[in-house]
């Protein structure tokens, strides 16, 4: 990238705190002391030595964070109760001691205990009268609980996820096992016609919104059975207004754009909906294009210096580019045909 030398430019200058003077291009190449790599090699073999000192104490640090991590999510729920009783004796012990600086004071004593006592008042009146309120308490210290701690249930909910989805993966196995291949076929030879619907469209360039006119033809009335079954998706996913099924063609059918998927012939009349000469003329446009590049891989391949000096590579993927444009300018001669 343009940009990259004048970057390493500023980064070598702001590390060497060198003048504007220099610069990094004119610079000798870092010079290496034979000292400093031998003390490196002699380093690197303590450390990859796994009997040595050193060696062991790297390892075990290495392994250090996944012990720890294996350890505290063993025993999670003690360790974070111990914690917390540990904080609490902190918090105790620091507010006992500002009690006790508090009470060297004149009158706060006496002010804190009226405090206490209207406050435990208050607590007795609003959470300790009633059966209702006592409830009351009891859910905002299990909500507590179940917030700092969490709860038994969690982990179940985590123990039946694990088992739903052995129990899902047995389902689908089932499922699998019911499949009704006479459907299964069914669906892919509706599925192929709307397929090949959809490529006629991009073939013709006709605009997504606009609907089309199309007619299946087969001999198979066991094939005219599942196309009217399907009929419906097959209007719908490839936006044709009017699907016409077919036993034989009657030869009025007008300009068409044709298709097969298995036995079933896809007609899609163009006239109404595209512009037939405009069309033809793209249609020529890119046969000769196609034409024009298989004269150029042609004469590659003919050339023997081309052959003989390029890569083996080269000249396979030349040939499959030829296959390929021999075959695209195929089917561009075979629409245009359908023209005349």
């Amino acid at each position: 990238h343009p940009f990259m030398p004048h970057i390493t430019e500023e980064i070598w200058h702001s590390l060497t705190q060198t003048g504007e003077e220099s610069c990094l291009a004119l610079q000798p190449y870092p010079m290496v002391v034979e000292d400093e790599i031998l003390e490196v090699q002699r380093l690197g073999k303590f450390v990859n030595d796994p009997d040595s000192i050193l060696g062991q104490s790297i390892r075990i640090l290495l392994e250090l964070p996944e012990v720890l991590g294996g350890f505290f999510k063993q025993y999670q729920k003690p360790l974070i109760l111990t914690g917390l009783f540990f904080v609490a004796f902190l918090t105790i012990k620091c507010f006992a001691a500002a009690l006790n600086a508090i009470n060297e004071l004149p009158l706060l004593p006496t002010i804190f205990e009226l405090i206490g006592m209207g406050y435990s008042g208050w607590f007795v009146y609003r959470y300790l009268v009633k059966a209702s309120q006592r409830e009351e308490l009891g859910k905002i210290l299990q909500e507590l609980k179940t917030e700092f701690i969490g709860s038994a249930k969690a982990d179940k909910n985590l123990e039946n996820s694990n088992i739903y989805s052995a129990i899902c993966q047995e389902q689908d196995s089932e499922i699998i096992s019911i499949i009704d291949p006479k459907l299964e076929a069914d669906f892919e030879l509706i599925i192929g016609a709307i397929r090949t619907v959809r490529n006629l469209r991009a073939e013709a360039d006709i605009k997504p919104k606009v609907k089309v006119n199309a007619i299946l033809q087969t001999e198979s009335s066991k094939e005219q059975q599942i196309l009217k079954q399907g009929q419906t998706y097959i209007q719908e996913l490839g936006k044709v207004e009017a699907l016409t099924i077919t036993e034989k063609l009657t030869g009025n059918e007008g300009q068409t754009i044709a298709g097969v998927v298995g036995t079933i012939q896809v007609l899609m009349p163009l006239e109404g909906v595209v512009d037939l000469v405009a069309f033809q003329t793209k249609l020529q446009k890119k046969l000769a294009k196609v034409e024009k590049e298989i004269q150029g891989f042609q004469r590659n391949l003919n050339n023997s210096n081309f052959v003989n000096r390029a890569e083996p590579e080269v000249v396979e993927n030349t040939r499959n580019s030829l296959a390929e444009a021999e075959k695209q300018a195929e089917i561009l001669q075979e629409r245009l045909s359908q023209f005349n």
